[in-house]
């Protein structure tokens, strides 16, 4: 004789296939929602969008006096670099923005010029650093974002001439980065993407890139000039959800 199963054994595993079949598909539901709220977007990489603000090479020379940039900063630079850049052909519909990053850095080496017979100090710090950037065209308008430094980058004298003193970087943390700067606000975000991105005709941008620096020595350096080259490895821009 075959006995036959009870019902609700076999009423029990249909229940629980229901209920794997209910979590595969909260699952997927799940995964897709983490995706649209932005979970893929942590995995592309930011968009680079090259030196924008004209960065790289730019030689500056500021007057000194008595240590310091004289009054109003940047309006002593010398060499403000503005150039135009084309616009990106880049896609961000569906995404939001996390920020835009510029590397910038100082070379490793200063250069110091001073009156007839000044007498040039062993060793110059730069404790401070003002920049300024921007970036504009002539659909969007124009952007701009500021950024005051407190650093702490000495450099000691290596070579003169009747001209002046060079300044080799005597220091131990990277030159590459000092100078980094990184909006992260929406609407400088908005601003900056709506410059730099085509949409429906081209709109040539200007970038530009100042700085201003402050320096101490154990003699005065009224009267100086200190010319130092930045570098840059680029900006980029961080994509959210």
């Amino acid at each position: 004789m075959f006995r036959s199963a009870p019902p609700h054994r076999t009423s029990h595993r249909s229940t629980r296939q229901r209920r794997r079949t209910a979590i595969a598909i909260g699952s997927g539901a799940a995964a897709l929602l983490l995706s649209a709220c932005g979970v893929v977007a942590a995995f592309v990489p930011p968009l680079s969008v090259g030196d924008p603000l004209g960065v790289a090479g730019q030689i500056v020379t500021a007057s000194l006096q008595d240590g310091a940039i004289q009054a109003q900063g940047t309006a002593h630079l010398d060499t403000t670099r503005t150039f135009d850049v084309p616009d990106l052909e880049a896609d961000l519909h569906g995404f939001s923005l996390a920020g835009f990053y510029t590397n910038a850095g100082v070379a490793n080496e200063v250069w110091l010029s001073g009156p007839a017979d000044a007498e040039y100090p062993e060793r110059i710090t730069v404790t401070r650093a003002l920049i300024d950037a921007r970036l504009s065209d002539d659909v969007n308008g124009s952007v701009a974002f500021t950024l005051d430094l407190a650093l702490a980058l000495p450099f000691e004298q290596t070579e003169c001439s009747l001209d002046g003193c060079t300044y080799a970087y005597a220091g131990t943390d990277p030159l590459t980065g000092v100078l980094d700067l990184e909006v992260t606000d929406a609407a400088t975000l908005e601003a900056i993407v709506s410059i730099l991105v085509l949409r429906e005709r081209e709109t040539p941008n200007q970038g530009a890139f100042r700085v201003a620096i402050e320096v101490e020595a154990s003699t005065s350096l009224s009267g100086f000039d200190a010319t130092f080259r930045l570098t840059s490895r680029g900006s980029t821009i961080r994509l959210g959800g």
